[in-house]
């Protein structure tokens, strides 16, 4: 009778970690798709700036913002950056204007995103906050909690002056 139970046995248990193999693989198969259709390319990009902004080192020195007297938060438009994105600092929706705007209005705090390098789900950026001599280039990588959310995760960052 022993004879019998221990091969059966090792049979059963190597059935089972197969099952559950297949179960993960399935379920790694759904989470990736939940992640490309998680949330729209804008929105994702719309965040990826937001989480740039909002990167903790950088907080310190948008306190220039209150000396200028200055309300309004500012982005530069360029290339890179356009006027259809939902951006937040400051309690209030970030302005995305071109430099010539800029120039006109005599701002002078205002963020410049040099680089926005997504590479499926790497984003590498560079910004500049020229008020302040200020540089950050950084690494995110898109980690969504589910697939009705989008997050953009720091990895690392490089905070210069100029």
């Amino acid at each position: 009778m022993k004879m019998f139970f221990i091969p059966l046995s090792i049979i059963f248990l190597l059935s089972c970690n197969n099952e559950s193999n297949t179960l993960n693989q399935s379920k790694k198969a759904n989470d990736e798709k939940d992640r490309v259709i998680g949330c729209d390319s804008l929105k994702r990009f719309a965040l990826l700036v937001q989480q740039s902004i909002d990167i903790p080192d950088l907080q310190q020195y948008y306190g220039v913002q209150k000396t200028l007297s200055q309300k309004d938060f500012i982005i530069q438009k360029n290339k890179l950056i356009s006027s259809g994105i939902d951006v937040y600092k400051l309690s209030n929706k970030v302005s995305i204007l071109t430099k010539e705007e800029i120039n006109k209005r005599g701002i002078k705090a205002y963020i410049e995103f040099k680089e926005i390098d997504i590479n499926h789900d790497t984003a590498h950026i560079e910004l500049e906050y020229p008020v302040q001599g200020l540089g950050c280039e950084a690494v995110f990588i898109y980690q969504p909690q589910n697939k009705d959310s989008c997050y953009w995760k720091l990895l690392n960052k490089k905070i210069y002056e100029y």
